[in-house]
């Protein structure tokens, strides 16, 4: 009987149920879709963070033990495979150092050769084709997250044809059709227990190639410097290793069973590397290495990551919680207008129990299409439309998609059954609370019966208080107990847990208290549409404003939709608008060199290295200053770390790094990104007249209670060796040194800060005294910080340094231009994520929006029928429930964006003060224009709708209408 009840019911009703049906269709997708995006946003991140070291997971090659490099391709390729079944490329390389010279050129210069298959090895990507390129290769071509552009010429090159970096063009002289020579060095075997020899003579084979075209090179990884490509089948030829290779990279699918866990997928990354390398060891021999670059990276960029999904995680929830919204109020205007069959139903003697099952059964039946029709329309929606998007813009490499597993459909359909049983309980109660008054006398059916006046006078439980209660307890928990028990484990999954609920927790309570300002913006809207047309704004205003219980579900809908991308919006864009200046303030200067950890590649995790000597040479620093275009150059010591100093007593003490400086750093630095507590700049010339003359960060000052012209004891190397040294200056911000020169008290005391002073100085407080006296030839410098000359090109500059310096000498070059330029790209690439995020969220808006004003209009029938009957044409009608759902959405709207605007504030802000970094204000106009378009269509679209099924029926039939 129920069953046949509520089937009549939803056939009665048509335009209802169909509207509930579809509105949970497209929840349920969306919903769905919106937790893939996870998936695909996680793999990208790791995809990113891959890019630094060229966008592989896992590398094979040989021990430099092994009497060559060079192996065959096609027994490690099977193995590999058989090993690991979501393998989805391989890609073979032949990788090393050469010398480049044009033809009849007298001398030439060093170049790295890249031989790799480009049919195949998609490492190499053409730029564009993609939201952000012209639809492939070509001049001017832009350059993604790892890629190429092509400034001239052509890519790839053909047989017999090399394909030159920009850098590597330039400091060869070289044009597209040129003959190139190339001599490469074969690698030499390093005799077990000994360091790799150098300067000996080395065996060379040497090519000529046509150059077939010239541009910038990304994402290839830090080992190459000054690169060149060429066809792999060439460099066989070339080197008489036919189908053989120096290594394979291999890209597989990412496992993100671990979730927002980096830890997680780091350990699964390093399972799979030692299960290749076991199997590469037991069948070809214990010369082959593996090593896991893109993972190393990942394990420190740990926290982003999970921070990161955690946001994007939060999209899906939030929508969700729409939903609900959306059928709570579906099914209290069903309750309503089913009122006086229930009534009869409890005439005839039904138990309240069975009023409830009803709305119940209906919710069911609805909620199963819903989710059975959702899960199918998210498939579509996410495998035709997001990730052909996503993956174009975010340049992922192929196979790249979000997994279809049972957790992913298992996840929106436990989601959206547990928001609809949450929603369903309020109408539900209301069903089973109708009277038998409203059939037998309606006229008394609103009013107050003996039994509701007995429940007035008996003292209930206040559930309000209960809630309130649990609330302020779950937050004094979270910071008292949770938080430090999480951190303290070390937990990723539990941080992100508690990142999670406190964000949610943060924008539900922001997204509830900008709800209040829709109402003065509502009456704000009202004016402003009295202006235009005062006969509908009386209408519409008189509506809007007294509507309270649905405008009010409409309002909270579409702030919630409002309020977390704006948020993301306003980071974005204030990080956009502050790059070039938080670039500057941790660069420091225009140019940095500095030796690499590791010289010689990243195959770090199951290889063995010896660390080259990380001190920078007379000859890298002569290299360095002569280079053309380079102004003023000076030199850093910073690797005299956990110093302690103290007072002169010896009350207060902390640990320390210790820089010693080779000249005036303001000659280098930013000078407008300075800021000294005490003193200025002139503290930072006086310590190279004065050996005895210490700068310090704020924090140290404060630790120590310490200030300006005091002294403090610092001690050196070994045993009872200390020196008095004077406060000259203390610096609350240095560009360059953001992380050692702090305002924080605690950190300076937990060992975060720096003292600045004199080079000599800082060589005999380095020197134990036990083992004589400082070796003033010794070198100390591990840094230098270098400024442009005016006029001339810092990318240029660049890659000239590059072309010597990291190949002959290991140096790392970095540039803050070219640092802006690559924190752009990805900046770019992240908005495409927000702005897809936006559409999907708002979509969910839209039906809710659909949803709510169906039922504005099913519960004013009556109205619109009198209305009809003084003479109302269809149109005015029509505009004034237009009218109103604009001015209703529209304020919500507005009220969401200036919320989510100051939250995005706030964290900025937040975050800045930490690091004392200056800030420039900024507003994404292109998302909140997305918010209020898509609010705008949605309440034209949604009141045009639902009206008219009633304002084409004639004012008596309305009239009559139960």
């Amino acid at each position: 009987m129920g069953l046949k009840y509520v089937l009549n019911s939803m056939k009665r009703r048509k335009l209802r149920t169909v509207i509930v049906a579809m509105a949970l269709i497209v929840g349920v997708a969306l919903v769905g879709a919106l937790l893939n995006i996870v998936d695909t946003q996680r793999q990208f991140s790791v995809q990113t963070i891959g890019a630094q070291t060229g966008g592989y997971d896992l590398g094979i090659k040989k021990s430099d033990l092994a009497a060559t490099t060079l192996f065959e391709i096609a027994p490690v390729d099977q193995l590999a495979r058989a090993a690991y079944d979501k393998i989805i490329a391989v890609h073979p390389r032949i990788q090393g150092n050469a010398e480049a010279r044009l033809a009849n050129a007298a001398e030439g210069s060093a170049v790295t050769v890249i031989a790799l298959n480009p049919d195949v090895d998609d490492l190499v990507k053409p730029a564009g084709g993609g939201l952000f390129g012209g639809g492939g290769p070509g001049p001017g071509g832009p350059t993604g997250a790892f890629g190429f552009g092509v400034s001239e010429g052509t890519y790839p090159p053909g047989p017999g044809q090399v394909y030159l970096d920009a850098g590597t063009a330039g400091a060869l002289g070289a044009k597209v059709g040129d003959e190139i020579s190339l001599s490469y060095v074969k690698p030499v075997a390093r005799e077990e227990g000994k360091e790799a020899s150098s300067g000996n003579s080395s065996a060379r084979e040497e090519a000529a190639f046509i150059v077939s075209g010239i541009g910038v090179l990304s994402g290839i990884g830090q080992e190459a410097s000054s690169p060149a490509v060429i066809r792999l089948d060439d460099a066989q030829r070339w080197l008489r290793a036919p189908n053989q290779a120096d290594q394979v990279l291999i890209i597989w699918k990412n496992d993100t069973s671990s979730g927002n866990d980096a830890r997680a997928q780091v350990t699964q990354a390093r399972g799979v590397g030692e299960q290749l390398r076991d199997a590469l060891q037991r069948k070809l021999g214990p010369d082959f290495k593996v090593g896991l670059p893109k993972y190393t990276t990942l394990e420190g960029a740990s926290n982003a990551f999970i921070f990161l999904q955690t946001f994007i995680t939060l999209y899906g929830f939030l929508s969700m919680s729409i939903v609900g919204l959306m059928v709570n109020a579906l099914m209290n205007t069903t309750v309503q207008e089913q009122k006086h069959d229930l009534a009869v139903l409890r005439v005839l003697g039904a138990p309240r129990t069975r009023l409830f099952e009803a709305v119940v059964l209906e919710v069911i039946l609805l909620g199963t299409l819903g989710i059975a029709f959702g899960l199918l329309l998210g498939r579509v929606i996410n495998d035709y439309a997001i990730t052909p998007i996503l993956t174009a813009a975010l340049d992922l490499p192929t196979g790249v998609s979000p997994q279809w597993t049972l957790q992913a459909a298992l996840t929106p359909t436990l989601i959206t059954a547990l928001v609809l049983a949450l929603a369903t309980i309020s109408p539900a109660r209301t069903a089973a609370a109708t009277k038998v008054m409203v059939v037998l006398n309606p006229a008394a059916a609103d009013q107050p019966t003996l039994e509701d006046i007995s429940k007035l006078r008996e003292r209930r439980t206040n559930y309000n208080l209960l809630i309130v209660g649990a609330v302020m307890l779950a937050f004094s928990s979270i910071i008292l107990f949770v938080v430090p028990v999480v951190f303290s484990s070390g937990d990723s999954n539990g941080i992100a847990i508690v990142i999670f609920t406190t964000f949610i927790l943060l924008v539900v309570g922001m997204a509830l208290i900008f709800f209040f300002v829709t109402t003065p913006l509502e009456r704000l809207l009202v004016a402003l549409y009295n202006l235009v047309n005062k006969r509908a704004a009386f209408f519409a205003g008189r509506y809007a404003l007294r509507g309270k219980g649905r405008n009010a579900l409409i309002s909270l809908m579409v702030v919630m939709s409002g309020v977390f991308p704006t948020l993301l919006a306003t980071q974005i864009a204030l990080q956009n608008a502050n790059l070039e200046t938080d670039t500057q303030f941790q660069n420091g200067a225009p140019l940095i060199a500095e030796r690499n950890a590791f010289f010689g590649g990243n195959f770090r995790v199951f290889s063995t290295f010896i660390p080259e000597q990380d001190k920078l040479t007379d000859k890298d620093i002569d290299a360095v200053k002569g280079q053309p275009g380079i102004g003023k150059v000076i030199g850093i010591a910073d690797d005299f770390r956990d110093v302690e100093v103290s007072d002169r007593i010896e009350l207060r003490t902390a640990r320390v790094s210790v820089i010693g400086l080779q000249d005036d750093l303001t000659q280098v630095l930013y000078p407008d990104l300075f800021r000294w507590d005490q003193g200025d700049a002139t503290a930072l010339q006086r310590l190279l007249s004065d050996p005895d003359a210490v700068v310090i960060s704020q924090g140290m000052r404060e630790h120590l209670d310490l200030n300006l012209g005091d002294v403090i004891r610092v001690k050196g190397a070994g045993f009872d060796h200390e020196r008095m040294m004077r406060i000259a200056g203390v610096a609350a911000r240095m560009p360059g040194f953001g992380g050692q020169i702090t305002r924080s008290k605690n950190d300076a005391q937990g060992g975060g800060s720096a003292i600045f002073m004199n080079l000599e100085t800082y060589r005999e407080l380095k020197n134990d005294p036990a083992k004589g006296v400082p070796d003033e030839a010794q070198g100390l410098l591990t840094r230098l910080m270098a400024t442009v000359q005016p006029g001339v090109d810092e990318g240029q500059v660049a890659n000239a340094m590059r072309e010597y310096l990291a190949s002959e000498s290991g140096l790392n070059i970095r540039v803050a231009s070219e640092d802006i330029a690559q924190s752009r790209i990805q900046s770019d690439q992240g908005r495409i994520i927000l702005v897809v995020l936006t559409v999907v969220s708002m979509v969910t808006a839209v039906f809710g929006v659909l949803a709510v004003m169906y039922t504005a209009v099913m519960g004013r029938r009556i109205e619109i029928g009198m209305l009809k009957a003084v003479g109302a044409a269809k149109g005015a009608l029509r505009g004034i429930f237009i009218g109103e759902a604009i001015i209703t959405t529209l304020a919500a709207a507005v009220a969401g964006i200036i919320g989510g605007t100051l939250l995005g504030y706030v964290f900025e802000i937040s975050q800045r003060l930490q690091t004392d970094q200056p800030m420039l204000l900024a507003f994404d106009f292109n998302t909140a224009g997305i918010i209020v378009l898509l609010v705008c269509l949605a309440a034209i679209f949604s009141a045009a709708l639902a009206t008219q099924p009633v304002i084409r029926q004639k004012a008596i039939k309305i009239l009559r209408e139960k």
